[in-house]
């Protein structure tokens, strides 16, 4: 997923990156992309951003970068037009509450078969603006 190719392949979808820093340092990032439009409950058409990947390193965990990246996110997605900011989220990952706190709500949960007897248990988040 963080080969040169694989980073490559996600840029070229339009794939965009944020890094965060802490006294010079890179703590954090977070990457967000323009996914397919979809109908809102009436039927109309309306564009969504994906908020692909958000991690801190733990030692700045309560530095406020999480939540600065975040914003990044958000900010991209209206700048864009779309009207909401969608995630995926393992049932277990802490980050969960994190979100939650932040807007977003639960919109369904699957679990995605993996391969050898794995699988992504996953929450599908979002925030609408």
């Amino acid at each position: 997923m963080y080969s040169d190719n694989s980073l490559a392949e996600q840029f070229a979808k339009g794939h965009q990156f944020y890094i965060a820093h802490l006294n010079g340092a890179p703590i954090g990032f977070c990457s967000v992309s323009a996914e397919a439009n979809e109908n809102d409950v009436n039927g109309n058409a309306s564009k969504q951003h994906k908020l692909n990947k958000l991690y801190v390193l733990p030692s700045a965990h309560g530095t406020g970068s999480g939540k600065a990246l975040l914003h990044k996110a958000i900010e991209v997605a209206k700048v864009a037009g779309a009207t909401s900011l969608f995630l995926q989220v393992n049932k277990h990952n802490n980050a969960y509450a994190f979100y939650l706190k932040n807007g977003f709500v639960t919109e369904k949960e699957f679990k995605f078969d993996i391969g050898n007897g794995f699988y992504m248990d996953d929450y599908v988040m979002r925030l609408t603006f």
